[in-house]
């Protein structure tokens, strides 16, 4: 499974920048940023969530910069894990009253789909090994 830049875009200087995943990853950090989510959250809460989501980020773009197929699988695992916390951590937070349940079901929404793009990326590098 290969993303094709060409279908995002070819305006990019790095190729992880046309990534759908990477490009999800981001959306949910910019919510995450947003002054309105950061206000409510606790200074604890939104760190854990703002460090597990930036290492989505961090992760699938590290990943992609390897050649090495068992290096690219390792850093798309290590992205798939953080979105798993960050999705527990949004939960938490909803189910303490820190954000609604509209907001953390937002963003756990796009935390799925980024989980399902680093798994089945991950198991295709870890196939060609």
């Amino acid at each position: 499974m290969r993303e094709n830049a060409v279908e995002y875009g070819a305006n990019h200087v790095f190729h992880h920048e046309g990534l759908k995943t990477y490009q999800l990853a981001l959306q949910v950090n910019h919510y995450i940023a947003s002054w309105r989510f950061v206000d409510r959250l606790p200074r604890s809460d939104f760190r854990r969530i703002d460090e597990a989501a930036t290492s989505i980020v961090l992760n699938i773009a590290e990943g992609n910069g390897r050649f090495a197929h068992l290096d690219h699988s390792r850093f798309l695992d290590i992205a798939n894990q953080a979105t798993t916390k960050a999705a527990a951590r949004l939960e938490i937070s909803a189910i303490r009253g820190s954000v609604t349940l509209g907001e953390a079901d937002k963003l756990v929404s796009l935390l799925v789909q980024i989980d399902n793009m680093t798994a089945k990326l991950a198991s295709v590098w870890k196939k060609k090994n």
